[in-house]
């Protein structure tokens, strides 16, 4: 979503506005839902292996090939995400 802002002489108010402005989203990846999973790690705790390697398949970088070799690299920002949570409560008690 964009937003276009013009100014006129007789529009002071408008004088600071942004001149575009997006709506900041999180991804649906990174999205909680009541109990505190995202989607990679909602499928890990049920054990649907099928779906958590689709959802790590689509969030794959893939670095470079050569024939048929690849280099692919995957986002674990995620799969730790009880071991960041453990960190940083560590870290602010300290």
């Amino acid at each position: 979503m964009e937003a276009q802002v013009t100014t006129s002489g007789d529009e002071d108010d408008n004088c600071n506005a942004v001149v575009s402005t997006k709506k900041k989203e999180i991804p649906l990846w990174k999205r909680l839902n009541k109990d505190g999973y995202t989607p990679l790690t909602l499928a890990a705790q049920l054990g649907l292996a099928d779906m958590f390697s689709f959802l790590l398949d689509e969030r794959k970088i893939v670095q470079w090939c050569y024939g048929p070799v690849s280099c692919v690299l995957y986002p674990l920002d995620e799969v730790d995400l009880d071991f960041q949570q453990e960190v940083s409560i560590h870290t602010h008690t300290l």
